[in-house]
């Protein structure tokens, strides 16, 4: 009967034992749960940043080319007022009377 009281008292040991290994792996299982879950988080903000940036990356980059077009107009119409004040100097020379 000693053998079985000892044995009882064992198998006790060893379920406390048992109980609280469960415990902490549960435990451990849930940070490691709660720590992916702020890692999806943050890979969906830095994807929503990604795409703010790459949208208005492609602005400025719409902006650069609306720049470019006006520059390259006001050089045309910089050389149409050079024509037009070179054609009104020889007028203006024509009409002298010295």
């Amino acid at each position: 009967m000693q053998g079985t009281v000892e044995n009882a008292a064992a198998s006790e040991s060893l379920m406390q034992s048992i109980s609280e290994d469960i415990s902490s792996i549960s435990d451990r299982s849930q940070r490691i749960t709660d720590r992916s879950t702020e890692i999806a988080t943050a890979a969906n903000q830095q994807g929503s940043v990604a795409g703010t940036i790459s949208s208005d990356v492609e602005h400025v980059r719409q902006q650069a080319w609306q720049v470019s077009e006006m520059i390259q107009q006001t050089a045309r119409d910089v050389a149409d007022l050079q024509k037009q004040s070179s054609s009104l100097t020889a007028l203006v020379k024509g009409m002298r009377t010295d």
